[in-house]
């Protein structure tokens, strides 16, 4: 990991629409700014003042701070018998080798099995469409 901005670096990527990650992050973990608000990738919201707050007193925060790279999921055609989207961001694949379903979202296998209306019933109960 390069570590390449310090905090105040990070608060003009995040203002300027970047994606950030930091040395303590797990390697998919990410933030982002959306109006008032510090997004991570899983959907949880903070507000910016309580973000950094919980990040203040200590020289932990202060550096190691980069732009986040999003993944690419490295797909073979020959071993995928059939693609399927699901809600226009989930992407159903059938693969050759086990006959198992694959459910992707934002490049990263989120579930996998044998029956797509089962894989389905399940994302509406995890990611519950926004009203």
């Amino acid at each position: 990991m390069t570590t390449d901005m310090n905090k105040e670096q990070a608060k003009i990527a995040l203002k300027e629409g970047k994606k950030l990650t930091h040395r303590y992050f797990a390697p998919h973990e990410y933030i982002y700014l959306e109006g008032n608000e510090i997004v991570h990738e899983d959907g949880a919201r903070m507000s910016v003042k309580e973000f950094w707050a919980i990040r203040e007193g200590g020289l932990a925060w202060d550096d190691d701070w980069e732009l986040f790279k999003d993944p690419v999921v490295l797909q073979s055609p020959d071993m995928i018998v059939t693609t399927y989207t699901y809600r226009e961001e989930f992407i159903f694949q059938r693969m050759l080798k086990d006959q198992k379903w694959y459910v992707t979202y934002k490049n990263y296998i989120i579930a996998h099995g044998m029956y797509r209306n089962d894989l389905e019933e399940w994302i509406d109960t995890a990611y519950p469409k926004e009203k």
